[in-house]
């Protein structure tokens, strides 16, 4: 399906499960889409085991791997926190054995410098992922949770949020990049004001080639503990906040580079909330102090920057803050 002449996608994320998810604890995740994504991780919990075929029907091979502990860290509670002073830093390319040793899985971030080799991955391109946030057939892209997040960069209270199904028209900045990066041209967005970032969930259950991949990288976490592979596609200035997740992560990225702001703690539940952005259609946190803290986070409101270029790599544990900023296409 990918066509690696073709421009690629900018970063995706691999989202990791956790066996319990305080999802019904603030009334504002019994949002539709929140309770859609739920019940389908539930699904998945119930019904994959680290032995049975992927989606495909395509049956990894198990690793000799070191052992991770796989129980839910106490971080992930409504009041409780921790911190770190630095982000540890290792070079790739990726082994379990490296990553296990840092002990740093549910722990505290890390960055993982050359883990990947992005060109000769089979990861999809730009147009693969515009192709799965637009409507082909009637019922086929309902399934497909794709968003359309727009602000003005240097400010938190702008973000706009638009659910897929897309038309070709609502996707032709994307589109039309896409064309005008294949014959040379400079990417820039017509309205200088504002950018857009093009979020597309479950992308590893329609392109079996990145399925597969995951099965082969990633093979170490029971299938039950993986989630999804969400895709972002940015231009300069593109991103969507600074937020928490309530998963561990795998930030690849694929193409051009991105600046990350990592929170030197973990946010409680409380402290989020106490600290969103009024009103906004997205979930952002509202930082005060140029960046530097905000609210009464503490730690977790203290932040390193790191750029990231092709084929790095950024794990966070849950409720990590964390906000990315495309520095180039």
């Amino acid at each position: 399906m990918s066509n690696h002449d073709a421009i690629p996608l900018n970063y995706l994320y691999l989202y990791c499960l956790f066996l319990f998810l305080p999802l019904n604890t603030v009334e504002s995740w019994g949002d539709p889409q929140v309770i859609r994504r739920q019940s389908m991780m539930i699904r998945r919990r119930t019904a994959m085991s680290s032995g049975i075929p992927n989606r495909f029907g395509r049956t990894p091979s198990t690793p000799s791997i070191p052992s991770l502990a796989w129980t839910t860290p106490t971080t992930l509670s409504a009041t409780s926190s921790s911190s770190w002073t630095e982000i540890p830093c290792i070079e790739g390319p990726f082994h379990v054995k490296s990553f296990a040793e840092t002990h740093c899985w549910g722990q505290k971030p890390l960055l993982l410098k050359q883990s990947f080799n992005t060109i000769n991955e089979p990861l999809p391109n730009w147009n693969d992922i515009c192709q799965l946030a637009i409507a082909q057939e009637e019922g086929e892209a309902e399934s497909i949770t794709s968003r359309l997040i727009t602000h003005e960069p240097g400010t938190l209270d702008t973000f706009k949020l638009e659910f897929g199904p897309f038309s070709e028209s609502e996707l032709s900045n994307f589109i039309d990049t896409a064309a005008d990066d294949d014959d040379g041209d400079d990417g820039k967005n017509e309205d200088s004001s504002h950018v857009s970032t093009l979020v597309v969930n479950d992308v590893d259950r329609w392109i079996p080639s990145l399925s597969d991949w995951m099965d082969q990288q990633f093979g170490f976490l029971p299938r039950w503990r993986r989630d999804d592979a969400q895709v972002s596609l940015a231009r300069v200035g593109g991103g969507i906040g600074p937020h928490v997740d309530n998963y561990d992560v795998f930030l690849i990225q694929a193409s051009g580079t991105r600046t990350w702001k990592i929170g030197l703690g973990t946010l409680s539940v409380k402290d989020e909330f106490d600290n969103l952005v009024e009103a906004s259609e997205v979930r952002v946190l509202d930082l005060e102090g140029g960046g530097q803290e905000f609210g009464t986070a503490g730690a977790a409101g203290k932040f390193v920057a790191t750029e990231v270029g092709p084929g790095d790599c950024l794990y966070l544990p849950p409720r990590v803050v964390h906000w990315g900023s495309a520095t180039s296409d």
